[in-house]
C-alpha cells in the first residue's frame, strides 16, 4: 500500500499482468497440443488401416472339389462311383482352361491392433497357365504358371500394397510350380472318383526356388479334369517380408497357397 501522498508503484498500475501465463503454462499447452495432434493422427491411421483390412469383407472358404466328401489334408483315396473304365482312358496331356473355375491364390492370417482375434486375407489370380501329363496310374509331369499382377482380394488398396511392397510383382510377376517326381494315383481310378495325393515340386515365388509339397485332390469326368490343392509355406523362406502396415496390422509369416484348376484334353 502506498503511503499518504505517495504515487502508486508502476507494478501495481499494470492491469492484467498476473493473468498472463508463465513459461511452464505455455509449455504445458504446447505439449497438450502436440499430444492431441498425435492422437488425431493415430485415430485416422487406425480407421484407414481398419478399412484397408476389413473392407473386402468375409474371405471365400478354402477350395474343395465339388461333391468331394474329404478335405485335401485327409490324403485318403475316396471312390464316389463304381463306374469302370478301360485302362488308359485318362492318359495323355491336359491343359489348364482359364475361367471362373481356375485360379491360384494366397490365404494369410492377419491381426489388427485393438481388435480381438484374427482374420484372413485371401487374394486370387485367374491368369493361370499350365499342363499335366497323365499315364494310366501316375501323374508323370506337371507345370503351372500364375500371373501375380492379377491378384485380387476385393480391396484395391490391399492389392496395391501386396503387389508393390510384399510380392514386388513389377520385378517378379510370375509364380511357378514344377513337379519334381511322378505321383502314383492308384490302379485304374474310375470316372468321378476323388483322389487325394501329395505332389512334390519346386515352387518359385519372388524369384526364389524352393521345394514345396502340394496336397491335391482331383477328379476326372469325361473331357474335364478338376484339381484343387494347397501348400503351406513360410513367406520368409521365399524372401517375402510379411506385411506390417503402420505397426497396426501384422500378417503371419505362415501362408497358404491355394489352387483350383479346370483342365481339358490337349
Amino acid at each position: 500500500m502506498a503511503r499518504p501522498g505517495q504515487a502508486p508503484s508502476a507494478a501495481s498500475g499494470r492491469p492484467g499482468r498476473h493473468a498472463r501465463p508463465g513459461r511452464a503454462s505455455r509449455a504445458w499447452l504446447q505439449g497438450a497440443g502436440v499430444l492431441l495432434v498425435a492422437l488425431l493422427v493415430t485415430a485416422v491411421t487406425i480407421v484407414l488401416v481398419r478399412d484397408l483390412v476389413l473392407e473386402a469383407g468375409k474371405p471365400p472358404p478354402p477350395v474343395t472339389v465339388a461333391g468331394a466328401g474329404t478335405a485335401a489334408a485327409d490324403l485318403a483315396t475316396t471312390t464316389t462311383t463304381a463306374t469302370t473304365r478301360p485302362p488308359g482312358a485318362w492318359a495323355g496331356s491336359w491343359t489348364v482352361r482359364q475361367g471362373q473355375q481356375t485360379f491360384v491364390g494366397y490365404r494369410v492370417t492377419q491381426r489388427f491392433v485393438g481388435v480381438a482375434g484374427s482374420s484372413e486375407g485371401v487374394g486370387r489370380t485367374p491368369q493361370v497357365r499350365g499342363r499335366i501329363v497323365l499315364s494310366d496310374t501316375r501323374i508323370e509331369t506337371a507345370e503351372l504358371r500364375a500371373d501375380l499382377r492379377e491378384l485380387a482380394s476385393g480391396d484395391r488398396r490391399r492389392d496395391q500394397w501386396v503387389g508393390r511392397r510384399t510380392l514386388e510383382v513389377g520385378r517378379y510377376p510370375v509364380a511357378r510350380f514344377d513337379l519334381t517326381a511322378p505321383v502314383a494315383l492308384g490302379e485304374h481310378p474310375a470316372p468321378g472318383a476323388v483322389l487325394a495325393v501329395r505332389a512334390p515340386g519346386t515352387l518359385t515365388v519372388h524369384g526364389v526356388d524352393r521345394a514345396a509339397v502340394f496336397q491335391l485332390e482331383g477328379r476326372w469326368v469325361g473331357d474335364v479334369l478338376e484339381v484343387v490343392g494347397r501348400a503351406d509355406i513360410r513367406l520368409s523362406e521365399w524372401g517375402v517380408e510379411a506385411p506390417d502396415v503402420a505397426n497396426l496390422v501384422k500378417v503371419d509369416d505362415k501362408a497358404r497357397i491355394e489352387v483350383r484348376l479346370r483342365l481339358g484334353r490337349g
